[in-house]
């Protein structure tokens, strides 16, 4: 095949890396080559977020490189959320873009390349179902040969008002359990040890299935199924919502044999008028109410969050009950940013409530100084403990093992050598987010 080379350029979450994963396997089973780089590819694809507008300028400035320096004659795909919120507008403003294709259709690309090589501009924003999941999940080109994602849904239905997602990954779809468990069973005997869950909102799995057929049969059903699957180390999953998490999901996973102990649990505001705003649908009540529930269930169990600030209408007050619940609750990582409206949001609308952007700002870079006290002072008390990791890469100086532990957290120990396997770490340093130890 000719001009067959590609390379893909993926921005935003673990389902955006899982998703480029398919399709980058999809394309070699077709016999197409990888390039070295964007600027020596046949066919350059940017899979792109739209969860925040500096990370949408950075696509389309990268575009315009690649269309300047790349190959004569190549041609530039632009999918994923970007595509499916506003692609009829990058079709008709951006010449230089050949194919825009959406968040559902992505198994289709070699497609959509045929006919741009035939001279068509191609525009697709198709939502239907596409079943990369139950085709290419076990041939994804993933980085890692010992760490697996594993997409158990796609959509959101929860309409949070700053959020994108639901309106560029449409409504939520259940992938049925069968092939959910037989794509960790075929990864486990590919030699995979950890497997990641991932959808929107997992903790409504099951609520739709993708072939509509109804089961009574929900997410703590499909962990109890796959804690039963022989091999696996550690099972994590991404992401779940406040409002659906229970004592239930609690319970699974303080008695859990291979579940992590590790969660990661989105608060976006300390402030409940805020929440509200948000259309978050719980309070800061029942949040700590279940945080505190964990902590006596899972005593050592790592917390991570996500939170905005300068959403319209925040005040001083409801800044300073944000950073108040930072403090409580004591998260190893939080994932903190300051509000972007998003298009055809309804936060985005509230233009009389905007707060400035120097302040927002000023608000987001002193929650990160005290975040990043409270992340040193959690990791340094691992000092002196064992950790049971599988490593499964290389550090940035690519000489030593690197993995995560149960904790969620970056451990670098031992050589390459034990690449793909499981050893006990005596941990004798620490950073915010990274554990230094010996093998034992």
């Amino acid at each position: 095949m000719k001009n067959n080379s590609f390379f893909i350029l993926n921005y935003g979450c673990q389902m955006n890396v899982l998703e480029a994963q398919k399709m980058e396997g999809h394309l070699l089973s077709l016999d197409y080559e990888k390039a070295h780089n964007e600027f020596e590819a046949d066919l350059v694809i940017f899979n792109t977020c739209a969860v925040r507008h500096t990370a949408e300028r950075k696509i389309f400035g990268k575009i315009g490189e690649v269309k300047k320096k790349g190959k004569p004659g190549g041609k530039i795909a632009v999918g994923g959320c970007v595509s499916q919120v506003e692609g009829e507008i990058l079709f008709k403003k951006y010449k230089n873009i050949d194919i825009v294709f959406g968040s559902r259709n992505k198994n289709l690309i070699s497609v959509f390349y045929h006919r741009a090589l035939n001279g068509e501009r191609v525009l697709d924003l198709t939502m239907g179902f596409d079943d990369f999941d139950l085709k290419y999940a076990t041939n994804a080109k993933r980085d890692s040969k010992y760490s697996a994602f594993v997409e158990i849904m796609k959509g959101c239905n929860n309409y949070c008002t700053y959020c994108i997602v639901p309106y560029a990954r449409g409504k939520e779809l259940s992938y049925t359990p069968k092939n959910i468990l037989n794509t960790i069973k075929t990864l486990i005997d590919q030699g995979y040890k950890e497997i990641t869950l991932l959808g929107q909102n997992v903790n409504s799995f099951g609520t739709k299935f993708v072939d509509d057929v109804k089961r009574n049969y929900s997410f703590l059903d499909l962990l109890n199924d796959i804690e039963k699957i022989q091999g696996i180390f550690l099972l994590r999953f991404i992401t779940s919502h406040p409002k659906d998490f229970n004592n239930d999901l609690i319970d699974i996973m303080a008695d859990s044999n291979i579940l992590a102990h590790s969660l990661h649990l989105p608060l976006q505001s300390g402030s409940n008028r805020i929440l509200k705003l948000m259309n978050r649908k719980y309070t800061i009540e029942e949040y700590l109410n279940k945080i505190e529930y964990l902590k006596t269930r899972i005593p050592d169990i790592a917390l991570t969050t996500d939170m905005i600030f300068g959403f319209p209408g925040e005040t001083e007050k409801d800044f300073e009950d944000s950073i108040a619940i930072l403090k409580k609750v004591r998260y190893n990582v939080s994932f903190l940013f300051q509000f972007s409206p998003r298009i055809n949001t309804p936060a985005a609308k509230m233009e009389d409530l905007f707060v400035p952007e120097k302040e927002k700002l000023k608000r987001l870079q002193y929650a990160i100084e005290i975040q990043n006290e409270i992340s040193l002072e959690l990791s340094k008390k691992y000092i002196g403990t064992k950790k049971k990791v599988l490593f499964d890469g290389v550090d940035r100086t690519n000489k030593y093992a690197r993995g995560r532990d149960s904790h969620n957290m970056i451990v670098i120990a031992g050589d390459k050598s034990i690449i793909g396997k499981i050893r006990d770490v005596k941990i004798n340093d620490a950073n915010s987010f990274t554990l230094f130890g010996d093998i034992l």
